[in-house]
């Protein structure tokens, strides 16, 4: 990455930050706020010491932004341990077939998944048989960036209710089994958020929200 963070904190940023198929682009780097190093996709963020980040936030949704910042960052409030399950089975990842890796586009189908037959009549469309209708041709060397490399992700049937608040394994998953998670519940419209610290030794190193799933 191109800035410094300090802190021994454990957390990968990298799966924090939206992926390629984000259009708002600043979702996609690490941002710089008043000190620290945030990165976010929109349902996730994930707050820690640092310098030489960008600062790419648009002016109009910036106010917003820095919310949920100070919000991650807030010191009133009573934070417990986090105590999570067993996470469920995660599935093959849609994008890369579960390979983990990035592929090329089916010559044959020009990665659509079908192929198209006419006659005088009509049109037909078939799946391709080459991919099976996956769209997909042989794999790159680059690695997924919606598994980051790992070939499986959980579907978003997959949450977990905790304290009132439905939070996606997909994003849970991002805490599961890292040391020192210490969490706290937030009552936000329609969905409510899980606020979370990292400490070493007593020492906040990471700090961050995860949003919930709108409730039923």
């Amino acid at each position: 990455m191109s800035y410094e963070a300090s802190g021994a904190f454990t957390l990968e940023h990298e799966k924090w930050l939206a992926g390629p198929e984000e259009v708002r682009e600043w979702m996609q780097v690490p941002q710089q706020f008043e000190g620290h190093v945030v990165c976010t996709n929109g349902h996730v963020l994930l707050v820690v010491n640092g310098k030489g980040a960008q600062k790419t936030c648009p002016a109009g949704i910036y106010s917003e932004f820095s919310k949920y910042v100070r919000e991650a960052l807030c010191e009133d409030r009573v934070f417990r341990d986090l105590e999570l399950p067993r996470p469920p089975k995660p599935q093959d990842c849609w994008v890369c077939n579960g390979s983990g890796l990035l592929h090329n586009k089916c010559d044959e189908c020009s990665g659509d998944g079908f192929v198209e037959f006419e006659n005088s009549f009509n049109l037909y469309e078939f799946h391709c048989k080459s991919c099976a209708g996956a769209g997909r041709g042989a794999p790159t060397k680059d690695q997924c960036k919606n598994c980051h490399g790992r070939g499986k992700q959980f579907d978003f049937n997959q949450n977990e209710l905790l304290s009132g608040v439905k939070l996606q394994w997909k994003y849970l998953s991002l805490l599961y089994g890292q040391p020192g998670i210490r969490v706290a519940f937030l009552d936000m419209k329609d969905t409510g958020a899980m606020v979370f610290r990292q400490e070493v030794r007593g020492n906040r190193v990471a700090s961050g929200i995860l949003v919930g799933m709108r409730r039923d």
